[in-house]
């Protein structure tokens, strides 16, 4: 997942590292939903989350079953992730695509993650109520026309905090939901949803996440443009990931004990990799312990 795919709904598309730091909301999001989405609907456990060098994270699903899946079981496995339809509001600014069938996942998540960071981290740092091209963009996803008028009206109009304007987006759109829901034999999809799910569902690289063809970076290079190491990281604490303590090749020279004061292979436990690396081994020695006990079960098979 890339922070570009996020582009569309991005207030201030800074790719520079503080820019992208900012918008870190988007990837914690993912990480977190995506995470819970393989290991309680598709039954993976052993998953590792890289962080790309640059914009972006990886996961690397390391089950068995998941390596030996063909490429139309992996397009699927895609597929059932994918839920929103992007349309990119900068260059075509018309109604996005956002499919009306409320996805399982989404509402499992709703209560637990995508709303709370919405409203606690994406409203604020994307300052969607503080300018008005950015609540249009949003009020655009509504379905609701002539309410999005009349609170681009009012917000042009009155002098409130991003929360109460969004406390008035909230009951001005539910109320016509509801009563939309006592009118019409088959309900619209509930307003308030699609514009959390617009800004928070995650946009995976469908070709990449399932193509067997396509060459990913390995934990642990170094990103060509940036210097950054691609180094894993905890999906549990995901929020609390910061780039400026992702090491580069000099700070990791610049780190390193003089030669022959650490013991061979161990260098890295004085450099900025040592919690990466702890990841790691700890991601590995769990996956190393299933193989063998995969491998105990085949061999009692008769």
């Amino acid at each position: 997942v890339d922070m570009d795919d996020f582009n569309d709904v991005r207030s201030n598309i800074d790719n520079s590292l503080p820019g992208i730091r900012n918008d870190w909301a988007f990837m914690t999001i993912t990480v977190k939903v995506l995470d819970r989405a393989l290991r309680e609907d598709f039954g993976f456990e052993h998953l590792l989350w890289v962080y790309s060098g640059r914009r972006g994270v990886h996961c690397w699903v390391c089950d068995k079953r998941a390596r030996e899946l063909s490429e139309h079981a992996r397009k699927a496995v895609v597929s059932y992730l994918k839920a929103v339809v992007v349309v990119d509001l900068i260059d075509k600014p018309q109604q996005p695509k956002i499919n009306n069938q409320l996805h399982p996942l989404f509402a499992r998540t709703y209560d637990t993650i995508l709303l709370p960071y919405f409203e606690n981290h994406v409203i604020l740092e994307q300052r969607l109520f503080e300018e008005q091209d950015n609540w249009n963009r949003l009020l655009s996803f509504c379905g609701y026309p002539d309410i999005a008028k009349q609170l681009d009206k009012d917000f042009s109009s009155q002098e409130k905090t991003p929360e109460e304007r969004w406390a008035s987006t909230k009951a001005s759109l539910l109320n016509a939901y509801n009563k939309d829901l006592k009118s019409r034999k088959r309900p619209p999809c509930n307003p308030v949803h699609k514009i959390v799910m617009a800004y928070t569902w995650p946009r995976l690289d469908e070709n990449v996440s399932y193509k067997l063809n396509h060459l990913l970076k390995s934990p642990f290079v170094v990103h060509p443009k940036t210097g950054k190491v691609c180094v894993p990281f905890d999906p549990s604490t995901c929020e609390n990931f910061d780039l400026n303590d992702v090491p580069n090749v000099r700070t990791l020279m610049s780190e390193m004990s003089p030669p022959g004061e650490a013991k061979e292979g161990q260098d890295y436990k004085t450099t900025s990799l040592k919690k990466s690396m702890k990841v790691f081994q700890d991601f590995l020695s769990k996956l190393s312990r299933s193989q063998r006990s995969e491998a105990a079960n085949d061999s009692m098979e008769f």
